[in-house]
């Protein structure tokens, strides 16, 4: 049974979700949407209709656009499924995570209209973009695309592999990662893992994502603080804290394909995002946009403001922590 606590919490972080508005979708669009659904299922709020309705608007009005691919597929796939999104609308989702540029490598290239990042693989795609393939894959009875979004998680694990997490970015010209152990990229890359091995865990288990997400999940464990909280970056003592780790970490540790995790982290880092809801339902303490760079002091203490993806991962977090394992 859902603690009437928690589900107050995920109304609050939920209301304040819905007052994003997407013209053209962005990174962390995709993550507040799957919390959205995740929330409605706990505390039947209507999410679900509201997401359909602007999905369907979006498909209407908004012109083709290299941004088409941050869509939320995954949720998209979610919504055909339960008959209330026209499958139109995942399929314009698929057709652009199909035209995306790739490398030789097989590494899909998010931003080729943006002469500065035109090169650049990012962590945060592992999150969306495989799990959006696998979704549409099954509900539009597309074998093709279930392979095809295991196969680019693998090719994007294993160039931004770092000792055992993953860096923020791999810049396909130099041919090198940044090697910044940022954690939350590294929580991106948890949570896509591990939604591509619940919905296709043979493919999966044969690309070797249970065991990715296993090392991930262990490596930020190592360094959870005594409030339940994880630094900015693996390895600096100096960091901050980024409160969206906690909230992918703890979405992690309850997932269907949760990796092993012990109780008492379990409990602190459940503890460190239920605190972390501010009273108008906003996600505290979450790192703004940050780009790329080269060198790790920049990733140390990031400007923080409310966004999409802090609450996004703060309702996943929560709703499936609720009446899970803690």
């Amino acid at each position: 049974m859902l603690d009437p606590k928690d589900g107050a919490l995920l109304r609050a972080l939920a209301e304040r979700t819905l007052q994003w508005q997407q013209g053209s979708y962005y990174w962390g669009d995709a993550i507040a949407y799957d919390g959205l659904l995740d929330a409605d299922d706990r505390v039947g709020g209507g999410y679900s209709a509201e997401l359909a309705r602007r999905l369907q608007r979006w498909a209407q009005v908004a012109p083709d656009s290299w941004d088409d691919a941050l869509a939320p597929g995954q949720a998209a796939a979610r919504l055909v499924a339960a008959g209330t999104l026209p499958e139109s609308v995942l399929q314009r989702v698929v057709e652009a995570l199909l035209r995306l540029p790739l490398t030789s490598e097989g590494l899909p290239l998010l931003r080729p209209h943006v002469p500065e990042w035109r090169d650049l693989v990012w962590v945060d795609s592992l999150y969306h973009l495989p799990s959006s393939l696998v979704a549409a894959g099954q509900v539009l009875e597309r074998e093709a695309l279930i392979e095809t979004g295991v196969e680019r998680a693998r090719a994007l694990l294993r160039v931004l592999e770092n000792g055992p997490a993953v860096a923020h970015a791999f810049d396909c010209g130099l041919g090198r990662s940044n090697d910044v152990l940022w954690t939350r990229g590294i929580g991106w890359a948890l949570l896509g893992a591990l939604d591509v091995t619940a919905r296709a865990p043979e493919a999966a288990s044969a690309a070797g994502l249970p065991e990715a997400a296993q090392r991930l999940v262990d490596a930020l464990s190592a360094e959870q603080r005594e409030d339940g909280h994880f630094p900015t970056v693996l390895g600096h003592a100096g960091a901050t804290c980024e409160a969206s780790t906690a909230a992918f970490w703890t979405a992690a540790a309850h997932h269907p394909a949760r990796p092993v995790t012990s109780e008492s982290a379990r409990r602190l880092a459940v503890s460190a995002v239920r605190a972390g809801v501010g009273p108008d339902g906003s996600y505290l303490n979450v790192s703004h946009d940050t780009h790329v760079r080269w060198e790790v002091i920049g990733y140390l203490d990031p400007p923080r403001k409310p966004s999409p993806w802090g609450q996004g991962a703060a309702l996943r977090a929560l709703a499936s922590a609720a009446g899970g394992l803690v």
